[in-house]
């Protein structure tokens, strides 16, 4: 199964009512890769 997926841009996370992630991540992500997951 692929684990890859590309996550919200810092830009829309508002969209959202969430807080702006505190820390760097790639557009692309892949296991293993810091990145802003939500539940």
């Amino acid at each position: 199964m692929c684990a890859n997926y590309e996550p919200i841009n810092k830009d829309r996370v508002h969209l959202l009512d969430l807080f702006e992630p505190t820390f760097d991540y790639k557009n692309g992500v892949y296991p293993g890769y810091d990145c802003p997951l939500i539940f």
